[in-house]
């Protein structure tokens, strides 16, 4: 792109992906942290997860830069512990950047994960290890695998009770309190009561919807902003803002992030995709699941 730099009007939106999950590498060593974890679907980084957001802070300071656009100055993540110690590791990468001043991260619930049925099979059935779409040995469909009585009672709970967070942050990690803006008043919710049993669960239209609109919600004319998020969101968001299908993005891998402009016009307004799916400056091979949303989640 020629020239990248914006308009007052104009508004520039970073979307990234959350860094590596104990989950999947408790689960590729043969463990499964999901197993005796309270609460088995708000997984913690890694150690190495938490080195990738800072990474990504650090070079995000350096991107903005390098194509004339505003550098961050406001930070969002969705609930889910991943995404808040990503993004106060990326608030303190984007300070060692020379992004000044230290920015405290503000939480959406309208960033959260996608509340599909591979999503629940990952944590809240028999043998569940993390594994997007999990299913025992031998069972092919997941009605195969729904007895009420064997689900983890999060299953059974509406989400957005899921999605609190306030009471859990001391205990988790004094750093997240000091960096995240605790007397912020999220602009989104998640109101729709999602659970596994009963059966009612998110469409990939509606999480699509539920990203755009979170975006819209919190994207400052003349601003740069970064939210983190998770990778069916991340990835879905992109066929939103662009109308082109996923697979020009391609999955999301551990703290990849794109780069958007949106214009508005007479009432109406576009987006450009800057940068898309960009993760080679973390100089790693990534290895993972791919966690956008197929034909037979959108019921």
């Amino acid at each position: 792109m020629s020239n990248s730099a914006i308009t007052s009007l104009e508004s520039i939106v970073i979307v990234a992906r959350h860094g590596e999950r104990l989950d999947y590498v408790t689960r590729d060593n043969g463990g499964n942290w999901v197993a005796t974890a309270e609460r088995p679907f708000d997984t913690p980084l890694t150690t190495h997860g938490e080195q990738q957001g800072f990474k990504l802070g650090v070079q995000l300071a350096t991107e903005t830069k390098r194509l004339g656009i505003p550098p961050v100055t406001e930070i969002y993540a969705s609930p889910f512990l991943r995404t808040r110690q990503t993004a106060v590791a990326a608030s303190q990468g984007l300070l060692s950047g020379g992004c000044e001043p230290h920015i405290k991260i503000k939480i959406e619930p309208g960033l959260a994960e996608s509340f599909n049925e591979s999503w629940y099979l990952s944590w809240a059935i028999p043998g569940s290890d993390g594994t997007w779409g999990y299913r025992p040995d031998g069972v092919t469909r997941a009605t195969h695998v729904i007895h009420p009585d064997t689900l983890h009672p999060s299953a059974k709970v509406p989400v957005k009770e899921l999605l609190q967070w306030k009471h859990l942050t001391s205990q988790e990690d004094v750093g997240l309190v000091e960096n995240t803006d605790e007397a912020y008043e999220s602009k989104t919710s998640v109101t729709n009561p999602y659970t596994f049993f009963p059966r009612n669960l998110e469409s990939s239209e509606d999480q699509r919807k539920r990203m755009l609109h979170t975006v819209e919600e919190v994207m400052e004319p003349g601003k740069t902003i970064l939210l983190v998020s998770h990778g069916g969101p991340v990835t879905h968001l992109y066929e939103e803002l662009t109308g082109n299908p996923w697979h020009a993005h391609g999955p999301s891998t551990f703290c990849c992030y794109s780069i958007y402009k949106h214009r508005p016009a007479n009432g109406n307004s576009s987006w450009e995709a800057i940068v898309v799916n960009e993760s080679k400056y973390l100089h790693e091979t990534m290895v993972q699941e791919a966690h956008v949303a197929k034909d037979e989640e959108s019921s």
